[in-house]
Order: structure tokens, then C-alpha cells, then sequence
């Protein structure tokens, strides 16, 4: 697949295009690999651009037990002369309650940081309507949003979240998929 993602504002922003390629290796296991262009302008400092590269396995664990694991930018890039890009290591469960309710959990090791837990429900009230809640220890907040389907290729995502750092932060993406 092919990813684009922009985010930040005029003195800060951060543009990355994502390549990934995915496979099932038998009926338990999956792996997949990304390569990634990374862009960031700090306004009058000027920009730089770096690549990075992730790997991840997932798979079932037994009915309902699901586990993700992923490596990310496992060879740092220089973003400065003085700054090196993270890596970081997460493992995730996911367990299926009910065909309606799911629950997550992901520890995530970023390399200058502090181990970052994270904790998520998803709830399926009907067909094409996802509600989801999460909180997440680093550095701390709390989300809650919504998943719509408008139909097999189109999803529209909401959601808000509550940052100790940065505030109130809220998102809208209307995802749209070219093949099923």
C-alpha cells in the first residue's frame, strides 16, 4: 500500500510517504515491511529529509487473542547533524470479547523515551458505526472518536483527544480505498 500523512503547522511540520507491503505467512502469522520518506520543516531553520523502515508480525494467538509486534527505524537516520531519528519497539494484544466489543492493550518503547501503555475499546453498536476510547501512560492522555462507513470503499474517522502536554487536539480523516 501507499501512505501520505502531513501534519503539524507553518513553524513546524512533518510530511512522510509510507511504501508497505504485506504477507500471510501461514494461518496464524502475518509480516509486513514499510519504507518511509520523512520531511521535517522547523520554519526559519529550514527542513531536512531522512528514510526510516519498520517490520511488524501479527497473528492469532488462540479464539479472540490477537498479538501485533513492530520494529520501527531499526537503522536511526541523521534528521541533524546532532539529532538521530527514534526507533521504537511496540507489542500489542488484541482480544475479541464479543463480536461487538474489543479490547487493546500496546506497550510501546520509543528509544529516548519512557515505556508508553496504552489502553483501547472499541464498540460496535451497529454494522458501520465504531465508538472508540483509549488512554495512553506518556505522556498521558485520553481519546474517544467514532468510525463511520459511508460505504465499501469510503470511512470517515472523528475523534478527540486530551493531552497533558499539548491540550485539546481533535481529527477528521475521510480514508478511501482504490481496492478491497
Amino acid at each position: 500500500g501507499i501512505k501520505a500523512n502531513n501534519y503539524g503547522f507553518e513553524a513546524y511540520r512533518e510530511t512522510k510517504l509510507s511504501l508497505a507491503y504485506a504477507r500471510r505467512l501461514d494461518h496464524k502469522m502475518n509480516i509486513s515491511v514499510n519504507f518511509d520518506w520523512n520531511n521535517i520543516r522547523l520554519g526559519e531553520y529550514g527542513q531536512n529529509s531522512f528514510f526510516s523502515m519498520g517490520i511488524g508480525l501479527s497473528g492469532l494467538v488462540s479464539e479472540g487473542l490477537y498479538y501485533n509486534i513492530y520494529y520501527h527505524n531499526f537503522e536511526n537516520s541523521a534528521i541533524s547533524h546532532t539529532t538521530d531519528s527514534e526507533s521504537f519497539l511496540a507489542f500489542g494484544l488484541r482480544h475479541k470479547v464479543a463480536k461487538y466489543l474489543k479490547l487493546f492493550l500496546e506497550c510501546e518503547k520509543q528509544s529516548r523515551e519512557r515505556l508508553n501503555i496504552k489502553l483501547g475499546i472499541e464498540y460496535m453498536p451497529v454494522p458501520n458505526l465504531l465508538f472508540r476510547m483509549g488512554t495512553n501512560t506518556e505522556p498521558g492522555a485520553f481519546s474517544a472518536g467514532f468510525s463511520y462507513t459511508i460505504n465499501n470503499k469510503m470511512i470517515l474517522d472523528a475523534a478527540g483527544q486530551f493531552d497533558l502536554r499539548l491540550g485539546t487536539l481533535y481529527s477528521a480523516t475521510l480514508k478511501y480505498e482504490l481496492a478491497r
